[in-house]
């Protein structure tokens, strides 16, 4: 048996297997046996019923389980001399099992690529010092008061400002002619109301940009405002059209901050106004540095694209499921967030678009940091998965089982998964050590980004646990 891998161009790959005659004969002798001495047939206690009766009456199984041990071995065999990882089947042909004929089978198939990648150490990383300004603090302070307020009717003869309330009646027209005319009921609503509420200022709203144009309006008040409906706008008949309202203003409610007092404090955790204020400088370093660490992982990952050896071929099965998976979750998340129907569907092929380009960076980055992993022997022991387990669930046994059930896989494809997972975070970790860094707030956020993980310490494995390079 020779197996032979043959490059079809990308990451297709042809693998061919062939056995001639006499090992395809060795192997249905050795099955035969097997039947010989377990096959039940009638009259026949179990290894004494002739050969020809075990043929005729198991001739098909046989068969089957030849065929099946041939492949197996050869595909097993084939993997561990060519040192391929086949990641989708594209086409299967294989010969019928036939005594004093050869078998041979070809699998047509995607593979993952094995890129050597170079440049990797020493790449130029900058992260500066946080530094929270006193005006910053006041103004997240003055948000905390906002939002924990409450709305009252403004005093008469108050004209409406930026963030409050207004209740108005309106009625359009489009080229002279009242704005019903032209809309079905669904979209009735756009034409004419009573009572109708909306936030002054830059707010989104059922008109577009009525917002800001309220500002200024007082009770009682009438103005003619024009609306102009954007191309993409949910109903057609309006999309790219200027409308004329006229709008009267009826009531107006003004948000009245909270006081700063002790009934605040408490609901925030805060002994008084030093102490939240103590907690507000620390959310918005914690914010900062969030900030700059996802600045940091994005510059580590444009090196790491731009790294010598990085320009290699993708498995079209692996981007094409990855931009799938990616479209589904940005239409699901566009839909949650009210986006009507007609309107996702008219940006679906800019979706897919962007979908398939973060697809291949995405899958591109996963390739060249287990590349890194390997040539820096980065690995994760069995021993290590055992307690990583055990210290991010307490029972980790019992996680795997129930994560297994969930994704409908086994338990081993689990471990495999979160194995990688870790063996990923590592391979950034080395990175991240190994970087030319620059700026005067590098350990802060280095700090930072190592608390943000969760693993396992890095360190040497220990030899014969089962190691995974």
């Amino acid at each position: 048996m020779q197996p032979i891998l043959n490059d079809l161009g990308g990451c297709r790959r042809e693998l061919k297997v062939e056995y001639s005659e006499l090992e395809v004969e060795a192997k249905y002798g050795e099955v035969l046996d097997d039947y010989v001495k377990y096959g039940r047939v009638n009259g026949f206690r179990p290894g004494h019923a002739p050969e020809s009766l075990i043929r005729r009456q198991y001739g098909k199984q046989i068969a089957k389980d030849v065929r099946d041990r041939l492949f197996g071995e050869g595909y097993r065999a084939a993997l561990a001399k060519l040192e391929f990882m086949p990641v989708a089947d594209i086409d299967f042909k294989e010969d019928p099992i036939e005594v004093g004929k050869p078998y041979s089978f070809t699998l047509k198939m995607e593979v993952a690529p094995k890129p050597e990648i170079t440049g990797y150490k020493g790449i130029a990383l900058e992260a500066k010092k946080i530094d929270i300004a006193d005006d910053a603090v006041d103004q997240m302070l003055k948000r905390i008061c906002l939002d924990a307020g409450r709305f009252e009717d403004a005093a008469e003869g108050t004209a409406a400002a930026a963030d409050d309330i207004v209740s108005f009646d309106y009625a359009g027209t489009l080229d002279g002619h009242p704005l019903d005319e032209g809309l079905d009921a669904s979209a009735k609503s756009l034409a004419s109301a009573k009572d109708f509420f909306a936030r002054a200022g830059d707010y989104p709203s059922v008109l577009p940009g009525i917002g800001p144009k309220l500002v200024g309006m007082a009770p009682g008040e009438t103005r003619g405002i024009e609306i102009a409906f954007p191309d993409d706008f949910r109903t057609e008949a309006l999309r790219g059209k200027t409308a004329s309202y006229s709008v009267t203003v009826k009531k107006i409610r003004r948000l009245v901050p909270h006081a700063l007092d002790e009934e605040l404090f408490k609901r925030h955790g805060a002994a008084d106004e030093a102490d939240l204020r103590a907690k507000i400088r620390e959310a918005l370093e914690r914010q900062a540095l969030d900030d700059q660490a996802r600045g940091v992982e994005d510059a580590l990952n444009k090196a790491l694209l731009a790294c010598p050896g990085a320009d290699f071929d993708l498995p079209e099965s692996e981007v094409e499921s990855e931009k799938n998976s990616l479209v589904y979750r940005i239409v699901q998340e566009n839909a949650r967030r009210g986006l009507p129907e007609d309107e996702i569907r008219n940006h679906i092929d800019e979706i897919t678009a962007n979908a398939e380009k973060t697809a291949r960076e995405t899958l591109r980055l996963r390739y060249i940091v287990d590349a890194i992993a390997k040539a820096e022997k980065i690995s994760v022991s069995t021993r290590e998965l055992r307690d990583w387990l055990r210290s991010q669930t307490g029972d980790g046994d019992a996680f795997v089982r129930d994560m297994a059930k969930r994704q409908k896989t086994t338990e081993d494809a689990v471990r495999a998964e979160i194995r990688t997972t870790i063996r990923r975070t590592r391979t950034q970790r080395f990175l991240l050590r190994n970087a030319a860094w620059s700026g005067d707030g590098v350990d802060a956020v280095r700090k930072h980004m190592a608390a943000e993980v969760q693993d396992i310490p890095d360190g040497a494995e220990a030899a014969g646990d089962g190691a995974d390079a």
